[in-house]
Parts: structure tokens; C-alpha cells; sequence
């Protein structure tokens, strides 16, 4: 073997016959490695950022927990709970503002709207009146109202519609005009139109027997204005500019 003398002082062999190359068989000593480098660098970046640590670490075993830090952890973890109830739930009430405005637009109407039910008082003796201070006044209002007749239980009855051929009769109130009342009503109408009393046939007439109350329901429209609404026993009358209710005993 030959013995070459390299870079350094340092020696390389190579077998007889074989050239010797610059570059391969040099081997080099005490040279950095730039990607340490680079690594190290970062490392001491990040190690210089401790400096700025305002929140200082202590170390475990010198930690010391003891009975009176665990009851003030607890009474001051249930205070911050109650606190956000309390917050939460103040944050989640609705807040209702109550105001009152006067309208001016008087020449528009108003609708009252009516439900009352009168368990003992039958519909034909029920009136429904409006008086306000233009003197505009509405005697037994219709059309928007209905009257609903009931049974002894507050049920409702269905509608007396008079069957083919069926002929009840007037009683004392027959007439010419008046010859079949199938109806209440009509037995009403013909004993009024002769000026007699019938109180005493709401509760033996056929056709009276099973009507017992009255419900009024619907709408009555106004005016814009101050005023009444009467329902009221009777038959309803304007006399004199007055409203006047008349009923029999």
C-alpha cells in the first residue's frame, strides 16, 4: 500500500495501481454542520422568550394545599354560579313597557267583540243596545251578533226549523196572521201582537219547554267615541231621545 499524505497533514491509503482522487478520499475534521446550526438558533430564540413570562411556574413540590383554601375555592366557585344565574336570567327576562295613547281619528269604528252566556234568560227576552255621545244609537243590534239558545245544561240547541206539514199551535194568540207557531218565537210574537201576557208559557209550551238559556256572541261596531253598550232584559225602544227597555213580568 501507498501512503499519500492529504489536507491537514492528515494521510489517506490506496491500493498499487489505483488513483488517488482529490475530492473522495480527503475526509475532514472539526467542520460545523449548518443544519445544527440553524437548530441551535431557533432553540435560543425560543429559550430568550422565558425573560418575558410575567406568569411564573412553581414547582409541584412546593405546592401545599390545605383544608381552608379548599373551602374558600368551593364558596367562591358556588358565589361566581349564583352570580352568572342571576345575570343570565336577568338577561333573558323580557321587559314590558306598558304606555297609553290618546287616538284622535274619531271617524273611524270600533269593534267590541261579545261572549256572555246567560245560563236563565232566553234569547227573545235578551237586547243588545249601543249609545254613544254623537247620538248615534243601535236598538237589539243584529248581524254581527248571534244568540245561541240553551238547554237546561248549557248545551246548545239546535235551530227550530219547522218540519213539513208541522202545525203547532198559538194558543190564545191565534189570529189570522198568526195560525201555526212552531217556534218559540213565534209563539212569542203572536201573544205580543194581541197584547197578552206569556211569561207563563216559557215553561209549559212545547215549543219553550227545552230552551232555558241564551248565549250572545259576536260583534258589535262603534264609533270612536264615549258611549255604552246596553244587554239588557227586554224589548229596547227610543223615546223621547232616550232609550227605554221594556219587559213583561
Amino acid at each position: 500500500a501507498v501512503w499519500a499524505q492529504g489536507v491537514h497533514g492528515g494521510f489517506v491509503s490506496r491500493s498499487r495501481g489505483q488513483p488517488m482522487s482529490s475530492s473522495s478520499g480527503i475526509r475532514r475534521r472539526n467542520v460545523a454542520n449548518v443544519g445544527d446550526d440553524r437548530e441551535s438558533k431557533a432553540q435560543k430564540a425560543l429559550e430568550s422568550l422565558k425573560r418575558f413570562d410575567v406568569y411564573t411556574k412553581v414547582d409541584e413540590d412546593y405546592v401545599q394545599k390545605s383544608q381552608a383554601g379548599g373551602a374558600v375555592t368551593m364558596v367562591t366557585s358556588i358565589i361566581l354560579a349564583l352570580l352568572f344565574w342571576v345575570e343570565l336570567r336577568e338577561f333573558c327576562t323580557v321587559d314590558v313597557a306598558h304606555s297609553i295613547t290618546v287616538d284622535t281619528r274619531i271617524k273611524q269604528k270600533l269593534a267590541i267583540g261579545l261572549n256572555i252566556t246567560f245560563p236563565r234568560l232566553r234569547c227573545n227576552e235578551i237586547s243588545v243596545d249601543t249609545v254613544d255621545a254623537s247620538g248615534d244609537n243601535q236598538v237589539n243590534i243584529h248581524g254581527g251578533l248571534e244568540k245561541v239558545s240553551l238547554n237546561g245544561k248549557g248545551l246548545v240547541i239546535p235551530d227550530q226549523a219547522p218540519k213539513e206539514g208541522q202545525c203547532l199551535s198559538c194558543m190564545e194568540g191565534k189570529d189570522e196572521e198568526h195560525k201555526c207557531c212552531n217556534t218559540c218565537e213565534d209563539l212569542r210574537d203572536a201573544y205580543v201582537a194581541k197584547d197578552l201576557p206569556y211569561a207563563h208559557l216559557l215553561d209549559t209550551a212545547e215549543q219553550c219547554k227545552d230552551i232555558i238559556g241564551c248565549r250572545v256572541q259576536g260583534r258589535v261596531v262603534v264609533n270612536k267615541v264615549s258611549g255604552n253598550v246596553h244587554v239588557a232584559l227586554g224589548r229596547s225602544t227610543i223615546r223621547d231621545g232616550r232609550l227605554v227597555h221594556e219587559f213583561n213580568m
